[in-house]
């Protein structure tokens, strides 16, 4: 009897029998992918045909929704001093790890396979290359396989050309979750890449409300979540739109380097007008490009100032589980971390 199950990363169907039926299970398997991804639950698929004692497994190596993230590291981080010193932004330990250690355990969890970080100048490179490498550690740690690249070093004028570089570089067309290397963020990156294919998108924006509307670009968006426009730091509260502010998780669809082919596309790249929130995704909406926002509940963090960097630490504080954590508790909402014997000394007799 053939069994037909899913998980999270994989469709099998398995049979213990003869070979013989082996033509009828491919084409059910075929079958299941098709429907599977015409109702936008695959974005790919291939299949792989193995055997295993007595079982026929036929295995779909590809993942529901996003298979590729990018997180594009620069800047300077001035307003984060004196944390980021001697560090990058992306690299300021929070929790006794780095910040864009969070981010990548986090998307690998939900099934993205490849994160390419899209890192500026040669100190921050060298600082994420010696602690991340290619991240085969990440899975021993965390149980977890990811794979890391790096944009080719090269000269960018925004993140938004840190993307398009690493895009081109690595021959990537398909749609492409991008994350800023400062943000602490929790999403549900399978609904919003449902949300992104039935709105047949050109980019979808994770929108998040927020209070402090002064700080962020604040999206105006109609009945059906089309943004109009960005204001950016509204001054006053009255000329924000709306409480919904860009969060820097971004959706593009597989037409995002075509659009630099074009004409709005191509002067943005030659007068270096490359950051995504001032320049591309105001032109994209000008020219009428369908790019829509994205309600996101989960907790959401620009950790650019030592004011939110310590916000950030005591929500995660109070959120994780010790396992995620790595730590012991000691006393009610208490933890040590590590197992030295300094760490252990202080532990409750």
């Amino acid at each position: 009897m053939a069994q037909i199950y899913t998980g999270p990363k994989t469709v099998y169907i398995s049979i213990r029998g003869r070979e013989i039926q082996r033509k009828k299970l491919v084409r059910a398997a075929q079958r299941l992918l098709r429907e599977s991804e015409a109702n936008g639950l695959l974005s790919r698929y291939n299949i792989v045909e193995r055997f295993q004692r007595k079982n026929l497994i036929l295995r779909s190596a590809i993942f529901v929704g996003v298979r590729v993230a990018v997180i594009p590291v620069g800047g300077e981080a001035v307003r984060l001093r004196p944390l980021t010193v001697e560090t990058s932004k992306a690299m300021v330990r929070i929790l006794n790890r780095p910040l864009m250690e969070l981010t990548v355990v986090g998307l690998a969890r939900q099934g993205v396979e490849e994160v390419i970080m899209g890192v500026r100048g040669y100190y921050n490179y060298k600082d994420i290359y010696d602690y991340f490498g290619e991240g085969h550690w990440i899975e021993k740690e965390y149980g977890v396989r990811v794979r890391l690249r790096y944009m080719p070093r090269a000269e960018t004028r925004g993140n938004a050309e840190a993307v398009k570089i690493s895009l081109e570089y690595y021959g990537i067309r398909e749609p492409v979750l991008v994350v800023q290397g400062d943000n602490l963020f929790e999403i549900d990156l399978a609904d919003f890449y449902r949300y992104y294919r039935s709105k047949k998108a050109f980019m979808a924006i994770a929108l998040k409300e927020e209070e402090r509307l002064e700080e962020f670009g604040v999206a105006a968006v109609d009945e059906d979540m089309r943004i109009l426009k960005f204001v950016e730091k509204p001054k006053r509260r009255e000329d924000a739109p709306s409480k919904l502010v860009n969060t820097g998780l971004y959706l593009l669809s597989e037409d995002f380097l075509s659009f630099f082919e074009g004409e709005v596309g191509s002067k943005l790249l030659r007068e270096g007008k490359m950051d995504f929130g001032s320049n591309v995704i105001p032109a994209a909406i000008e020219a009428g490009l369908p790019v829509y926002g994205y309600h996101t509940k989960g907790y959401w963090f620009d950790v650019g100032t030592p004011e939110r960097y310590l916000a950030a630490a005591q929500y995660l504080l109070a959120k994780l589980s010790p396992a995620d954590l790595s730590s012991e508790e000691v006393l009610p909402k208490v933890y040590i971390q590590g197992t030295s014997p300094e760490s252990l000394a202080f532990k409750r007799s």
